[in-house]
């Protein structure tokens, strides 16, 4: 009996191989999440309402393989990884046994009215759950997502590309960091060959309804290199709802997913395939070759919206 229970089991992990079948990449998205419950106890609360809804959803997954964390993950930011909001707003927010998974964190401008060394040490150094991931400024990590297929995540320091922060006193070391080579690095990572998915993750939105509405730096250096490489996805935080817009002209989908604490106002329609104002976040289901599926959520985990898009934006 034990001989043909070992021969099935081979048999079956020798059929997955030849075939390349796997599961799919599962991921939650958060955007302006990381509320002080000292100093903000409101929007703490709603930020804990907020990763109830995640971990409900979460539960629902075969597995999951990251959160994406969109930026402004302090409000502000903080210069040591010993700061006590690191347990605070994150290790005693997001502890439900299904998000026990690393979050992969980019930098928001919120990190830099503050400070984003913190951030960096207590990745770093593995501190806490160890679950916070975020080896640099900006960086990449591949997956495998099922079919024999990859995707690369190319996650950015979108702050170093704002006008209006490098101008401005006193916003850290916004000033030393260097867009262009950002986006050499950009270029090289996206034309790394063997990915059928390439995914950008950022803070700032190349375009946005919201309050803060679109950003002529991002349209002017990041948007080419995105539309160039036929990047299919891009997704950030920043204005604080829920949105998808769709502009042609060969750039990405945009999502917005910044909704995780604090909901603002809408000031247009342009491009929208779904907005709201609602708490919540975001979900990817990145399956082979074949689709990626962004989900938007409320707050309770209910689905509010859904897309699939290919792997590369036509």
């Amino acid at each position: 009996m034990r001989f043909f229970f070992v021969l099935t089991l081979v048999w079956a992990l020798a059929v997955q191989g030849a075939t390349g079948q796997a599961r799919p990449a599962e991921f939650l998205m958060i955007g302006d999440w990381g509320r002080d419950p000292a100093r903000q106890p409101d929007l703490h609360r709603q930020q804990r309402t907020v990763a109830a809804g995640m971990a409900k959803v979460a539960a629902e997954k075969e597995g999951l393989t990251a959160v994406l964390a969109l930026g402004d993950n302090q409000y502000d930011g903080v210069p040591t990884a010993e700061d006590p909001v690191f347990r605070t707003a994150f290790e005693e927010v997001y502890a439900a046994p299904s998000l026990q998974v690393p979050f992969w964190v980019v930098l928001g401008n919120h990190e830099y009215s503050g400070s984003p060394l913190g951030q960096l040490a207590y990745s770093a150094r593995k501190m806490g759950s160890g679950r916070w991931t975020q080896p640099s400024r900006y960086w990449s990590r591949v997956v495998d997502v099922g079919g024999g297929a990859k995707a690369k995540f190319v996650f950015l320091d979108t702050s170093a590309f704002i006008r209006t922060y490098r101008d401005k006193d006193g916003f850290s070391d916004i000033r030393e960091q260097d867009p262009a080579a950002q986006l050499a690095w950009l270029e090289r990572e996206l034309a790394e060959p063997g990915m059928t998915w390439r995914i950008a993750v950022g803070h700032h939105p190349i375009w946005s309804n919201g309050l803060h509405g679109d950003s002529e730096d991002l349209g002017r250096d990041l948007l080419p290199v995105l539309a160039r490489h036929k990047v299919p996805l891009y997704l950030s935080g920043h204005d604080h709802h829920p949105e998808i817009i769709d502009r042609g002209a060969g750039g990405p989908l945009q999502v917005i997913a910044g909704n995780a604490s604090e909901v603002r106002g809408l000031e247009g329609r342009r491009g929208a395939l779904h907005q709201g104002q609602y708490l919540g976040f975001g979900s990817l289901t990145v399956e082979g070759g074949k689709s990626a599926t962004v989900r938007l959520h409320d707050a309770s985990g209910a689905e509010r919206f859904r897309i699939t898009v290919p792997p590369e934006r036509r």
